[in-house]
């Protein structure tokens, strides 16, 4: 059996340190044998411009006088981690295919929400998305999800990666400029254009024949049903597993190596020291 030896998440450090209330957008979900960690996309501020991830107290402060609050991000993770637990739980038989129905309904979910909002411009008023994983685990087997940059991570006891679901995500290619988009804008084409912002949320994210054709793409659900190919789902046998490790990417860089991945486990509370809002749930086999 697997217990769950630590979770939380934590907001942005500078906010933090500076007891300023940020809005959280990463939500997770757990019961006995059930965990889901889903991340928000980050909005861009109610006067239209993009966000810039603050480094002082003074930029944090400017921050989230402009950021939306309440988040449509934070709405969207909440429903996916909060909807893959309510569905995962009503499974009879659990299969790699009963979870990828469990996923297109947190997708149809998310996509409601949407669907209700009439003034969609893909920059100040994007859709509302999350990122994901989630898993089932069973008695032999973890059955699992992974889409965009959240993460599940199985060890042994020796903290060797057995299973990585960053293998999985074979859609993250390296990041090409649109080269219609290149030859119009030039030096103005960075993600500080909103022009910029609008094409790529309209046209890469979520593009299944850009993914399809090997081109550089991205899954979001949003309730467009070209989310779902950018799914992954798996069945990884817990043989000489000891850690389940799911996590949000502010989590990236305090678990890219062995000896990190020991210290935070011996540790874990430390990776709120990481500069980004994080989420961190640690199974143990007992």
């Amino acid at each position: 059996m697997y217990n769950l030896k630590f979770a939380s998440t934590y907001d942005f450090a500078v906010m933090r340190e500076n007891n300023i209330k940020a809005v959280t957008e990463d939500y997770y979900a757990t019961t006995r044998n059930l965990f889901c960690v889903a991340d928000g996309v980050t909005r861009d501020l109610i006067d239209g411009t993009s966000l810039k991830y603050p480094s002082t107290k003074e930029e944090a402060q400017a921050v989230i006088e402009k950021y939306p609050n309440p988040s449509g991000a934070t709405l969207a993770s909440t429903i996916c981690a909060t909807s893959f637990i309510k569905y995962a739980s009503s499974i009879d038989k659990v299969s790699e295919d009963s979870v990828l129905e469990v996923l297109k309904k947190i997708n149809n979910d998310i996509g409601e929400i949407n669907k209700s909002r009439t003034n969609i411009d893909y920059v100040k008023e994007d859709l509302y998305g999350c990122v994901a994983v989630g898993g089932i685990i069973t008695d032999d087997y973890l059955y699992c999800f992974s889409i965009g940059d959240c993460r599940i991570k199985l060890l042994d006891d020796n903290f060797n990666t057995t299973f990585d679901t960053e293998n999985l995500n074979h859609n993250l290619l390296p990041y090409e400029e649109p080269k219609e988009f290149i030859d119009l804008y030039k030096d103005e084409w960075k993600w500080e254009n909103p022009k910029y912002r609008e094409y790529y949320r309209k046209n890469i994210r979520n593009n299944v024949q850009r993914f399809e054709n090997g081109e550089y793409s991205f899954g979001v659900l949003t309730g467009e049903e070209t989310a779902l190919p950018f799914v992954k789902i798996s069945k990884v046998p817990l043989t000489n597993v000891k850690y389940i490790l799911a996590y949000s990417d502010g989590c990236e860089e305090c678990l890219d190596s062995k000896e990190k991945i020991i210290s935070i486990i011996a540790n874990p509370e430390q990776i709120k020291n990481e500069a980004h809002e994080k989420t961190l749930l640690i199974f143990e086999k007992d």
